[in-house]
């Protein structure tokens, strides 16, 4: 008989702080295979604007090729995938408690896997979004969309895809898109140059939009 037992789990998470007066968070959630001290990196800007950037790591590490060398994390597998879920919902929450104030704006971006998982949690958190920036990912198709349909439209919610992304072809994008809005789901959508990788000066600006 199988047997769940929760236990407790230390977390890596990276905050790069505002240089100045905060005028808003990011919390940035990283792709499949991407672990926090290198994906962070591409936020060290954000911090020059205002910025407080809080990069949280998926809780399962693995070795990517092999049994030694390069290690990457990911938020979850198809393997009890709906535990994992609940545990990465749980754990973000805490993030966002333990280092944003209470009041201040939060951006949430996620990149690859990290759209799959910051739709999840930016649909079924307590805690006020600003917006959701989704960058070459799939949305998750276990959300209730019709049911949070008037949340996720509340927010700024804003969709890029590549033109030249070999994970997710143009075709492709189109739709995912047409899913989100056949279920009353309505976000920005934009094609920007480039595969799957994300530009950081224009989730710089997009970002300085939903705090502003």
């Amino acid at each position: 008989m199988e047997h769940k037992l929760k236990i407790k789990k230390t977390a890596r998470v990276f905050v790069l702080e505002a240089k100045g007066k905060t005028k808003g968070n990011v919390l940035a959630l990283h792709g499949y295979g991407q672990l926090v001290p290198f994906f962070s990196r591409r936020f060290d800007e954000f911090t020059q604007e205002g910025l407080r950037v809080i990069v949280p790591e998926g809780l399962h590490r693995f070795y990517q090729e092999g049994h030694s060398g390069r290690v990457g994390a990911s938020w979850m597998t198809k393997e009890d995938r709906l535990q994992d879920i609940s545990d990465y919902q749980e754990y973000l929450d805490q993030v966002i408690q333990e280092f944003v104030p209470e009041g201040e704006p939060i951006v949430v971006f996620g990149f690859s896997q990290g759209v799959a998982t910051a739709c999840r949690w930016v649909s079924d958190t307590s805690f006020s979004v600003s917006g959701l920036i989704a960058w070459a990912g799939t949305f998750p198709p276990d959300v209730n969309w019709k049911l949070k349909a008037k949340k996720m439209n509340t927010l700024d919610f804003r969709v890029f895809f590549g033109d030249n992304d070999p994970f997710i072809p143009l075709s492709k994008a189109k739709e995912l898109i047409l899913e989100l809005e056949d279920q009353g789901v309505f976000p920005t959508h934009t094609t920007y140059p480039g595969a799957h990788d994300f530009l950081n000066q224009t989730v710089l600006t997009v970002t300085k939009e939903m705090v502003c």
